[in-house]
């Protein structure tokens, strides 16, 4: 398998065992520069208070709008008795001081404190997260994006998320933004991928890989 041919998470994943979790300095560079443009599509009917259609009856029916996501995973919410469908998301709730000491002197350090913070549909997001298909009397169809993010969890380790909207089935107006999948692997910096290729093969993968990331990019945002 060519890194070209990783579209989407689940073959990034094959990727990455098909190389034993270690990938070489060119490979975790690209995965990490195109993390962006990984966003597949979750679709979601809305369903205005007190309509109550199935899934495969709203699937039928708006059969037109849904011929470009028709691989997609789908769900069906409803919204509340104000007409409200509501977004949890976690980010930043707070800053915390932190003090480190370095050769005798202290420095102050501010950190990030996430927490879950709910807004009803669309606030609190943008452009990229969403995308509004259709509107009528009984629903709002919606098309959201899987996104992914590359957590540092070691020298030369990390993790990929993806970050996904699923619906609290006990309570169907509340959709959740949270992690649904990753996969954890190990990386060779830069110095440990010449001593491990030698410097003519270096700058040999050095263009093929150029040309991975070019054809990779293309697919993607086509």
């Amino acid at each position: 398998m060519e890194l070209k041919e990783a579209t989407n998470f689940l073959l990034i994943k094959d990727y990455i065992r098909e190389r034993n979790y270690c990938l070489h300095f060119f490979e975790n560079l690209i995965i990490q520069d195109c993390l962006i443009y990984f966003l597949e599509p979750q679709l979601f009917f809305f369903l205005e208070c007190g309509v109550d259609l199935n899934l495969s009856v709203l699937q039928e029916q708006y059969a037109t709008f849904l011929k470009d996501y028709s691989s997609c995973f789908m769900q069906v919410a409803h919204c509340n008795d104000e007409g409200d469908i509501w977004i949890r998301k976690k980010d930043i709730v707070h800053w915390e001081e932190i003090k480190k000491y370095e050769q005798g002197r202290e420095r102050k350090e501010w950190i990030p404190c996430f927490g879950d913070i709910w807004n009803y549909f669309p606030n609190g997001l943008t452009g990229h997260d969403y995308k509004l298909l259709h509107i009528d009397t009984l629903l709002r169809l919606v098309v959201f994006y899987k996104k992914l993010q590359f957590v540092p969890t070691g020298k030369n380790k990390g993790k990929i998320i993806q970050y996904a909207y699923q619906l609290r089935y006990q309570k169907p107006c509340d959709v959740l933004y949270d992690s649904f999948d990753d996969i954890s692997y190990s990386f060779l910096d830069n110095e440990e991928t010449i001593n491990q290729l030698g410097i003519e093969d270096y700058f040999r993968w050095l263009r093929y890989y150029k040309e991975q990331e070019e054809e990779l990019i293309k697919k993607l945002v086509q």
